[in-house]
């Protein structure tokens, strides 16, 4: 007898994708990635105003903004100087870790916003309680952020957030 080989396969039909559905693999949405030129642009064009007196954190955190592109960013040690740095043209944004109380940070707050109007103003706090999240809302907290927190993906995303430009 003759051995035969195995039987070729069947073809598979063509695949002719449904013009009513889109194609998985293009993007229909135009998205704003950490490289966009869109997104360079919105970040160059602020400026951030930190008041931080940890000079460490105030540096490492002032060096991260700036390696993410955005135009100015101001770093300031002692709360009177965080009204004048906040009150320049183009500030986007105030970030408070000043290292004083949480009350205290929120008094600061409170006065940065009759000072600054249109600002958001994120805060970090050591401890977050209802009765806090309360007050800081009414001081004119935009953010909380609970300490310690990272110099990650999530920290940029809340500031582009805040900022607007997410």
């Amino acid at each position: 007898p003759i051995a035969k080989g195995p039987e070729p396969a069947p073809p598979v039909p063509e695949q002719h994708p449904n013009p009513t559905e889109p194609a998985h693999s293009l993007a229909l949405e135009p998205s704003v990635s950490a490289s966009s030129p869109l997104l360079r642009m919105k970040k160059r064009s602020r400026t951030v105003v930190i008041l931080c007196s940890s000079e460490g954190m105030g540096s490492d955190l002032r060096n991260r903004l700036l390696e993410e592109g955005y135009g100015r960013v101001v770093l300031v040690r002692e709360p009177s100087e965080l009204f004048s740095a906040a009150a320049q043209p183009g500030v986007a944004l105030a970030f408070i870790d000043a290292g004083l109380s949480d009350l205290q940070d929120l008094e600061v707050a409170e006065a940065l916003r009759e000072h600054v109007l249109e600002v958001p103003i994120v805060v970090a706090a050591e401890h977050v309680s209802a009765a806090f999240v309360l007050a800081a809302r009414r001081a004119g907290v935009s953010q909380l952020l609970v300490k310690p927190y990272a110099l990650d993906a999530a920290f940029s995303a809340l500031l582009e957030e805040q900022m607007g430009i997410d």
